[in-house]
């Protein structure tokens, strides 16, 4: 505020901060308070948004994103999901791949190994295995 009397005892002022839209740093944090002796908004972080805020963490592989003392960050599908469990693995494929589709764990075959390239079947009785 500029505040001033005029000559008839009225106090008028300027609002300084009545145009000043002040941003939030990141989704976990609420936006800082302009400063009304400047019209400014002050360097650093709001207030700390609650926890299980819903926030984006900016990483497209995870989910469920939320905020947790401040910091935003959610869940990746594929690190709770084993693909070599689910599709077929065998000696003469490369692991199993894990990618976020649409927010769900999408499980891939290894690419197939390079014919007669060498590999172990498992069995005790054979020797010299190859794909």
């Amino acid at each position: 505020m500029e505040d001033v009397c005029t000559s008839d005892g009225v106090c008028a002022g300027t609002d300084l901060c009545a145009d000043v839209n002040c941003k939030a740093v990141d989704d976990c944090h609420k936006p800082v308070v302009c400063n009304y002796k400047t019209g400014k908004c002050p360097q650093g972080a709001g207030e700390v948004k609650a926890d299980k805020t819903t926030c984006n963490d900016g990483k497209a592989t995870t989910v469920n994103d939320q905020c947790t003392a401040g910091k935003c960050a959610g869940t990746n599908p594929c690190s709770q999901t084993d693909c070599d469990e689910e599709v077929a693995q065998d000696a003469c494929r490369a692991e199993a791949t894990c990618a976020v589709v649409k927010g769900e764990a999408v499980c891939s075959a290894g690419d197939v190994a390079v014919d007669f390239s060498e590999c172990d079947d498992g069995e005790e009785t054979t020797s010299n295995d190859v794909c």
